[in-house]
């Protein structure tokens, strides 16, 4: 274990990714030895660890299924995972968790994903009507 200086006056903030699924185990390397976790399950949770939010749990549409009645869910909408395509993802609604100000800031996200595709759309058509009036 590795004691982190409290000299910037911050808190540790930490990502969680789950997914529910089969996973395969085993020791690798026989010179130093690890013990890891592998598996389609585990690219996934890893996936949404990596585009989670800061003090929150990120979830699966499987992983919010096995959820259900014991913990409530926000439905993030569909995201894009490395590998895996466009899925539905949910943020679990703990009062520990900074899970409303994360809905914000996806929320907000979308909202200027959706507008730079427009702006980008009616540039793309004001060139090429510009083209077709130069013509």
């Amino acid at each position: 274990a590795r004691a982190f200086p409290r000299a910037h006056h911050k808190h540790l903030q930490c990502r969680i990714g789950i997914h529910t699924g089969d996973a395969k185990s085993g020791v690798i390397w026989a010179s130093l030895p690890r013990y890891i976790f592998f598996g389609d399950t585990m690219i996934t949770a890893k996936g949404l660890e990596a585009m989670g939010y800061a003090m929150c749990i990120h979830v699966s549409d499987e992983t919010r299924k096995e959820l259900q009645g014991a913990f409530d869910v926000e439905a993030l909408g569909k995201n894009t995972l490395k590998g895996k395509g466009a899925m539905d993802t949910f943020l679990v609604k703990d009062p520990r968790c900074a899970w409303e100000s994360a809905i914000i800031k996806a929320h907000h996200q979308q909202l200027v994903s959706d507008s730079s595709a427009a702006q980008q759309i009616l540039a793309g058509q004001s060139l090429h009507s510009a083209a077709a009036s130069f013509n």
